[in-house]
């Protein structure tokens, strides 16, 4: 199989940075980014419009800089305070009165990582085969910004025996222990969700995945 790419390489523009790189910015504070768009050529060109498809972001641009042969943009990209937690990974287009087309219009990587004031790891706690009246232990680990305190954990299964931590800190270790307790002779799978409130307000949340075997 042959694969044939195409493209145009413009040595008359400049972006300084190149991509868009937010980082991690914890949920709610929002961030900017500037960067330098110049332009080598005509004195009338211009940047006609900033397009993109995430709400999240918000883009302004500064009244240009024109000299001979050259015209320079300064352009803002907010990620805005709302923006959802996860993962962003977007690009804006920049279009311009370029009259040819495929010339007209270039691409701005934009990247960022919005994190929880509170996060938990593991996301997924593997219990593995349990026997029958077996009991495991686990643990999970809470980080935040700034010195909390664990309110409450919810969970449905009476299985799951807590120990609450103590205190405000900015990391919490949660143990916990499972008890392979059940009625039925065939074996049984086990996927619970977790739910820790804490001082702050966040709930997080993290799977245990498992399974009971029956006596042999």
């Amino acid at each position: 199989m042959q694969l044939t790419v195409g493209g145009t390489i413009r040595s008359d523009i400049t972006v300084d940075p190149g991509e868009v790189k937010f980082g991690e910015t914890e949920v709610g504070t929002g961030k900017t980014v500037d960067l330098r768009i110049t332009y080598t050529g005509r004195k009338d060109w211009k940047i006609v419009d900033v397009r993109g498809n995430s709400e999240a972001l918000e883009v302004r641009l500064d009244p240009p800089t024109r000299q001979p042969n050259l015209v320079a943009y300064n352009m803002h990209i907010k990620l805005k305070p709302n923006a959802p937690v996860g993962d962003l990974q977007d690009e804006m287009i920049v279009v311009t009165n370029e009259q040819n087309e495929s010339e007209s219009q270039f691409a701005l990587p934009i990247s960022a990582r919005i994190t929880p004031p509170v996060t938990i790891s593991p996301d997924k706690v593997l219990l593995g085969d349990l026997k029958r009246g077996d009991a495991k232990q686990q643990r999970m680990v809470l980080k935040g910004k700034k010195p909390f305190s664990v309110s409450k954990i919810e969970c449905e299964d009476k299985r799951f025996e807590f120990v609450i931590p103590e205190g405000e800190k900015p990391v919490h270790v949660l143990q916990f222990t499972f008890r392979g307790e059940f009625d039925t002779p065939e074996s049984q799978s086990i996927h619970q969700t977790i739910t820790i409130e804490t001082s702050t307000g966040d709930r997080v949340q993290t799977v245990v995945i498992g399974r009971v075997m029956p006596d042999e």
